[in-house]
């Protein structure tokens, strides 16, 4: 087990000089793991490892909370927050829901380029976090990344042709949609993608969702944009796509808060928006629909989880993130 002075030690190590420090006295509270089967976790790790490198190619905020199934949370922060999760459940990858002792770690040091995390739960390694956004994340796997959630398929690729490292497909957990005020024509969106994609098979459940609707657009015509979210790589596709086929005549990307603004003006030829693939409660982290607006279902798409063999153990929630769960049985 992971004592304080121990975890201590470890972050004055890992982080060097530059590392602010890091609490001091208050001793950690152990939980022991729940002996519960988890079906949705991979295999077994021997011997258990006392520490598992995390690589971070996206910007991450170790001190806020983000709501569950914001779109536009990348898959780095969504990875960082569901292992300092204080939820006492979780919903497993097929859809149950589990009590589990949480949060199963805090951050115990900090600093520009990394994060560790010491663990609440008994059997569980500290975790040392690199932040690199913006980094090719081919270099955090060949600088020891032991574990690296991504959607990128040049590294899923690298990564499957390395030895020492093993590709798990994670649930399905984004779809796209065209927001429209006229149905669109979404033919070769799948082939459109460079991501790991499926057709959509149903329409999203936005569509009917009375809770997250907003007010009508005005009778105004159309403009000639398709807009899409900014640093989203298959939104750009779809967009572009979707001006391929006839729809607008240039694909623009803009931050989340001018699509918001966007979205509720409806003076677009189409909106191209990312969703949870299921419906996540409360309508804090998701855009409004416009009331009347032609929602077309485009792709679902979803993360890989990389992983160095024989360091890290995880279990994968419904909605596609991963969770450091105890490297041995059950």
């Amino acid at each position: 087990m992971i004592t304080p002075r121990r975890a201590s030690l470890l972050a004055a190590a890992l982080l060097g000089a530059a590392c602010a420090p890091a609490p001091a006295s208050t001793p950690m509270a152990v939980t022991p793991a729940a002996a519960v089967a988890d079906p949705c976790a991979t295999a077994p790790v021997t011997p258990a490892p006392d520490t598992v490198r995390i690589g971070l190619a996206e910007p991450v905020d170790p001190v806020g909370s983000p709501a569950r199934g914001d779109p536009a949370l990348g898959d780095a922060e969504r990875l960082l927050q569901r292992q300092l999760d204080p939820a006492p459940f979780r919903v497993r990858c097929h859809g149950d829901s589990v009590p589990v002792a949480a949060p199963a770690f805090r951050i115990e040091a900090a600093t520009t380029g990394a994060l560790i995390a010491t663990p609440l739960v008994q059997d569980l390694p500290v975790l040392a976090f690199r932040r690199a956004p913006g980094i090719d994340p081919r270099d955090l796997l060949d600088q020891g990344a032991d574990l690296l959630v991504t959607r990128d398929p040049a590294t899923i690729d690298y990564a499957a042709r390395l030895a020492d490292f093993r590709v798990v497909e994670l649930p399905w957990d984004r779809i796209y949609v065209a927001v429209t005020r006229r149905p669109v024509v979404a033919a070769g969106t799948r082939e459109a993608v460079r991501a790991d994609a499926r057709p959509a098979s149903v329409v999203a459940w936005w569509d009917g969702d009375t809770a997250c609707t907003g007010p009508a657009w005005s009778d105004r015509p159309a403009g000639r944009r398709v807009v899409y979210p900014a640093g989203d790589p298959t939104a750009h596709d779809l967009a572009t796509r979707l001006v391929a086929t006839g729809t607008g005549a240039a694909a623009v990307a803009l931050a989340p808060g001018e699509l918001a603004a966007a979205l509720a003006g409806g003076s677009d030829a189409a909106y191209v928006v990312p969703l949870p693939l299921r419906r996540v409660p409360g309508c804090d982290a998701l855009p409004r629909r416009p009331a009347g607006a032609v929602v077309t279902p485009l792709v679902e798409t979803r993360a890989h989880a990389l992983m160095r063999n024989h360091t890290v153990r995880i279990s994968a929630d419904a909605d596609g993130t991963v969770r450091i769960v105890a490297p041995g049985p059950p």
